[in-house]
């Protein structure tokens, strides 16, 4: 769902495109998966956010070291805000060559305080489903009501939770260091032979 319906999305492609060299890395060479039941559940009842371990997108630097991500799949809607967030982190911690500026880790972790705590106080607000528009999927069609509040209250909280982490990080970590074992929302996963298993203990996990 995150490429067909997120990545899809001509407002996510044109932003992505334009200010991200994008490219895709699948944890078991080859896998496709061809059961179709678990997104459609997914769309049905979670078409605004599912942060599951199953998928992450991570932004890098051109050396490699990671400054943002989100894991699981999250709506158009959501995948903007956190592509927004990344080129504001850009401006604030690199130059025009994407150099860290000398005080350039501070400044974007205090660019995380204040996202995490904007999304502390939208997790305890009233969810705004105007901002998210009816989507078509395989023949399904969701529109937002009352029970998807759910989803974009675990958005909100988790993202908070992701801004807090890097509010904290000392350094830049390197994608080894995070690509196995970041924070998500639930366990879920989907994958072929020979991946190497995201990490599933208290510490990243949302639904502990």
């Amino acid at each position: 769902m995150l490429r067909t319906v997120t990545f899809s999305d001509p407002k996510v492609a044109e932003l992505a495109n334009a200010n991200f060299v994008c490219a895709w890395f699948n944890r078991s060479a080859g896998f496709c998966n061809t059961d179709n039941e678990a997104e459609k559940s997914i769309f049905t009842s979670a078409s605004e956010a599912f942060l599951t371990k199953n998928i992450c997108t991570f932004v890098l630097t051109p050396e490699g070291c990671v400054f943002h991500y989100i894991a699981g799949y999250v709506a158009p809607e959501i995948f903007l805000g956190f592509l927004d967030d990344s080129l504001v982190l850009r401006r604030a911690g690199f130059d025009g060559k994407m150099g860290l500026k000398p005080d350039g880790l501070q400044s974007m972790r205090s660019h995380h305080a204040d996202r995490a705590a904007r999304f502390e106080k939208e997790a305890a607000a009233t969810p705004a489903q105007s901002r998210f528009t009816p989507r078509e999927y395989r023949g399904m069609t969701h529109s937002h009501g009352p029970n998807c509040d759910w989803g974009m209250r675990s958005a909100s909280t988790y993202l908070a939770r992701v801004h807090r982490a890097w509010e904290k990080a000392a350094t830049l970590p390197t994608l080894d260091e995070v690509r196995f074992k970041y924070l998500y929302g639930n366990a879920f996963t989907e994958e072929g032979k020979g991946a190497t298993p995201i990490a599933n203990d208290l510490a990243v996990r949302q639904d502990k």
